[in-house]
């Protein structure tokens, strides 16, 4: 009996290598994110007007539960320019109970005017909370790994082929 770690449908090369594709893609896209807002606290600030703010309801698998995430959008000037944004924090994370949601869509509804931190280079971009989450570098290093993993599934999958 021949013991195999790696399921029947991840042998072939081809699917390996767009999972491949896909996971470091993903991967990517992420870290742009975070390179775009590694500075964002040491960016200038201007006051910001909101536009609009609501929830958005997203089911989970099954549709046994749901995770809620906060839109907004808000409107600033910048050197007589007017501009529009809806990024909130460098990882939009979800509520995973409606009424925390709510409490803090109503908390910047509250607020006469919003803070929002916008880059010299590129006003057009800008964030509400520009702190970077602690818990990415903790995603950074798995997807790293992960990225890793598939690599080495990749290879082996052509190797075997």
């Amino acid at each position: 009996m021949k013991f195999n770690l790696i399921p029947r449908r991840f042998r072939n090369p081809y699917v390996m290598t767009a999972v491949l594709i896909v996971w470091c893609g993903m991967f990517g896209f992420y870290l742009m994110d975070l390179q775009t807002y590694a500075d964002a606290e040491k960016w200038p600030i201007v006051s910001a007007e909101l536009v609009s703010g609501e929830i958005e309801e997203i089911k989970r698998r099954r549709g046994r539960s749901s995770n809620y995430r906060l839109n907004l959008e808000y409107r600033y000037e910048v050197a007589g320019k007017v501009y529009q944004n809806d990024k909130i924090q460098v990882l939009d994370d979800d509520f995973s109970e409606r009424s925390a949601a709510e409490k803090a869509l109503k908390s910047y509804q509250a607020l006469p005017a919003l803070t929002v931190y916008y880059s010299e280079s590129n006003p057009a971009t800008s964030i509400l909370q520009p702190k970077i989450p602690g818990h990415s570098g903790i995603f950074v290093v798995l997807a790293g790994v992960g990225a890793l993993v598939f690599l080495g599934m990749t290879i082996l999958a052509w190797v075997r082929k």
